[in-house]
């Protein structure tokens, strides 16, 4: 039961960061003045709901079902979260890292990151995932296998 407060805990605040990392300046993890170059509000807004929902679901499900076994539907959701996500957050951050992406899209990125604290090294020319990024996506990766810790 103590991995389940931890996998809850760790879901809290990454729907913390997940529904108000567009909006709360916490530089220089993050530059809104940055991130407002590059959506509006109304587009910050609509992200942080879509990327937050998930997520609440997935914790609202871990709540009605906590410290029981889970029926097969909340496995399977389970494992789509969290599968799905980690492919997304590859593709939409790691991949581009390790081998590039179009202009538009690093241009984008290195707007948005511009002046916050970066942990990956340069490589090459591609566009890097800013520290507070790369610390959220390692809860999400360490939730991941807390799940599957869980047998979920």
């Amino acid at each position: 039961m103590y991995l389940e407060f931890i996998f809850i805990d760790l879901l809290l605040i990454h729907i913390f960061f997940q529904m108000f990392y567009d909006f709360i300046d916490i530089f220089p993890l993050n530059n809104i003045q940055n991130i407002i170059q590059v959506r509006t509000f109304k587009e910050r807004l609509f992200l942080s709901f879509l990327h937050a929902l998930p997520s609440l679901m997935t914790l609202t499900l871990s709540l009605i079902y906590f410290g029981e076994s889970k029926p097969l539907g909340v496995v399977i959701f389970f494992i789509f979260y969290f599968g799905t996500s980690l492919t997304l957050i590859f593709l939409n951050w790691y991949a581009p890292y390790l081998w590039g992406t179009t202009e538009t899209k690093k241009e984008i990125i290195e707007t948005e990151f511009k002046d916050t604290y970066q942990i990956l090294p340069v490589h090459r020319d591609n566009p890097r995932p800013n520290a507070l990024l790369v610390i959220l996506h390692s809860l999400f990766l360490i939730n991941s296998f807390i799940m599957i810790r869980l047998g979920f």
